[in-house]
Parts: structure tokens; sequence; C-alpha cells
């Protein structure tokens, strides 16, 4: 009985869409979240923006913070990246995920992102999951 029951397990696998383990909408681009001390970005950001240029559309990154400006400018010049949003406020100064949680989806609420990214360490993975609603 179970080797009739295989086949068919099988074939409903390869029948299934393929499940995206991002964030995702209908729309078009990708949101990179920027990971920063406040004055350089991490290295894990740059890994992100690499994944991101294997996903269609335009990539726009997001810094937050409090005086992030300077960081905003070291990721314009990224290769590969469309547009930087610096979101610079002193709520925003300590990375809190619920506080960049908020902008994550008002962001995407405007905008229509059809990804969002992050980094695989701890800010990514707090920020993440809240946005996925």
């Amino acid at each position: 009985m179970m080797r009739a029951v295989l086949p068919t397990l099988r074939a409903q696998r390869r029948s299934m869409a393929p499940i995206s383990r991002y964030f995702s909408s209908q729309t078009g681009g990708v949101l990179v979240l920027c990971d920063h001390d406040g004055k350089a970005l991490g290295n894990s950001t740059l890994n992100t923006v690499t994944a991101a240029t294997k996903l269609p559309g335009d990539i726009t990154l997001l810094v937050s913070g409090e005086n992030c400006k300077g960081v905003a400018d070291e990721a314009a010049k990224i290769e590969g990246v469309s547009k930087v949003i610096c979101a610079s406020s002193p709520p925003l100064g300590h990375n809190l995920a619920e506080n960049v949680t908020k902008l994550v989806l008002d962001l995407q609420k405007e905008k229509g992102f059809s990804y969002i990214l992050a980094t695989s360490n701890t800010y990514g993975k707090d920020v993440l999951p809240r946005a996925a609603v």
C-alpha cells in the first residue's frame, strides 16, 4: 500500500508551485533593509544586495536609524542599487523591530514592493516576521 501512495505524493509535490521564502506581493521592485552600526554598512547587507540582484525589479535600500545620512550615502554607491530611502529619526535610533516594522509596512503599502529582503542576522530575523502579516 505504501508503494502506491508514494508516486501520488511525488506527483503532487511536482505540481505544486514553488514556495517563496521571501515576503512578497504582486507588484514590482525589491526592498532591502540595511544592517548598519550608524557609521558603516554591515557586510551582510552587501551579501543581501547581491541576492537581490537575482530577483526581478529595481533594488531599493532602506537605511533606518538616527543620524544615518552617511550610511545612506555609502549605500547609494553600491552597484545595482536604484534608490536609497534614508529614514533618520530618534524613534528609529536603536533599530527596534517594532519601529522599523511600522516603517517597512508603510513603505510596502505606498510602494508595493514584490520582495522585501533583510540580512540573516538577528536584525532581519526580528523585523521580517513582524512585517509578514
